[in-house]
């Protein structure tokens, strides 16, 4: 099982009314298109590396790398990796979705970056399956970031994030809750709160929530 077989195409296909759709795939050769086509998300996924690595090096001055923090840096992972002496980025997909559908405005509709992490972790981020066709009021919404109506896809992906991490020995998914609200969604899922420093900062202030689950 590769990093492409966890993205539920074949699903998504059945379950939009959207014709024409296609799929635009940058895999571990592509990453600096990757970079510059998702500098925040990078950013927060070496902050993510950065963080679970100091968790279980105590000995480690959190503080090592606070200039790459402080600026943003969306090459923050090869920091780490420097850091550590190892590339901390072992795999790395990010799909996205495109129409020539003249009925649909929204075309990214669906989209997910996820990247087999050093200390064997699988990190969802960025993840995405809407119905660019069916809107929602904002009193329907569950959360500030729900826009359109979903697929009911986040379960099926979660599903085959466990099978692929059974069958490459790794032993955790992890995620970061864009905001406080999404937490009890994703704890259906099987995720918790980390309970560590950032864990904690992040719901005192209500956003990026580092949660995992193990397999």
């Amino acid at each position: 099982m590769n990093l492409i077989d966890i993205y539920p195409k074949e699903l998504l296909c059945e379950r939009l009314p959207v014709s024409q759709i296609s799929f635009v795939e940058y895999g571990l050769s592509e990453i600096e298109k990757i970079v510059g086509l998702k500098e925040n998300c990078m950013f927060e996924l070496g902050g993510t590396i950065w963080d679970k690595y100091i968790q279980t090096n105590l000995d480690v001055d959190p503080m090592s790398l606070a200039i790459h923090f402080q600026t943003g840096n969306p090459y923050l992972y090869k920091e780490v990796s420097n850091f550590v002496g190892a590339d901390v980025i072992k795999d790395i997909l990010y799909i996205h979705t495109n129409t020539d559908d003249s009925s649909v405005d929204y075309k990214d509709f669906s989209e997910l970056l996820i990247a087999v992490l050093h200390q064997n972790i699988l990190h969802i981020s960025d993840i995405e399956f809407s119905n660019p066709l069916e809107p929602m009021k904002p009193s329907e919404r569950q959360s500030e970031f729900q826009v359109f109506r979903g697929l009911n896809l986040f379960g099926v992906l979660v599903d085959r994030c466990v099978t692929y991490c059974k069958e490459h020995n790794l032993d955790r998914i992890c995620l970061t809750a864009a905001h406080i609200s999404l937490v009890p969604f994703f704890e259906k899922y099987g995720f918790i709160v980390d309970d560590t420093p950032t864990g904690k900062h992040g719901m005192a202030h209500g956003s990026s929530i580092p949660m995992t689950r193990l397999v």
